[in-house]
């Protein structure tokens, strides 16, 4: 779905970053 869709992400946008259970947190 996102495949057909630009790496810009034309409907929606990257998701914001979010903490691991570990407390990881990555971008």
């Amino acid at each position: 779905m996102d495949a057909s869709l630009p790496r810009f992400g034309a409907t929606r946008a990257p998701p914001p970053p979010r903490a691991l259970p570990h407390g990881v947190v990555y971008p």
